[in-house]
């Protein structure tokens, strides 16, 4: 027989999401890391990663523009520059430790997070992080942040395409 739901059976099954372990970086340094993420916090991440790489492609597409006239050759190499998968990664991975440890992070833009990875990089610290959080939860991100990548492009197609129809149906008026 099933029971009623309460608030209280909520809260206790949300605590899993405050759970934490320590991990040892160096002598002197250690972070505490989600053992389990938080679906609200997997969801601001997802939208803060959106937000950054759209922000970089809308200033990458405004740099292509040269004396009124779109310069595609000079997107397309802005692009293969700033959106390589390397990069991606790196943005995604900085988001993970951000929103799923206790680093404090402050980074707001696609330079802030590249910022944060290369300091991360110096000291080796990345890996250590990453291994932390779970293979299982750390993937499932990984994955969740191609999927809502793909979906905003796909909206953004949409939309493009809409507005080449509208144009050109008023052009034929």
């Amino acid at each position: 027989m099933s029971k009623t739901l309460t608030l209280g059976a909520i809260k206790k099954e949300n605590a899993k999401y405050r759970e934490t372990k320590r991990i040892q970086l160096d002598s002197k340094n250690h972070l505490d890391v989600n053992t389990k993420f938080d679906p609200d916090t997997k969801e601001l991440a997802k939208a803060e990663f959106i937000k950054v790489i759209f922000d970089k492609l809308l200033e990458i597409t405004n740099n292509s523009n040269v004396d009124g006239e779109f310069d595609n050759s000079l997107y397309e190499q802005a692009s293969d520059e700033y959106l390589s998968a390397i990069n991606l990664i790196g943005i995604q991975i900085a988001l993970i430790i951000k929103h799923f440890t206790s680093l404090e992070i402050d980074a707001t833009t696609y330079e802030d997070y590249v910022k944060v990875m290369s300091e991360l990089g110096k000291y080796d610290y990345t890996e250590a992080i990453i291994e932390a959080l779970g293979k299982e939860e750390r993937d499932k991100l990984f994955a969740e942040f191609t999927t809502e990548l793909d979906k905003a492009n796909n909206k953004i197609i949409e939309e493009v395409e809409k507005l080449k129809a509208q144009n050109q149906n008023q052009a034929t008026e």
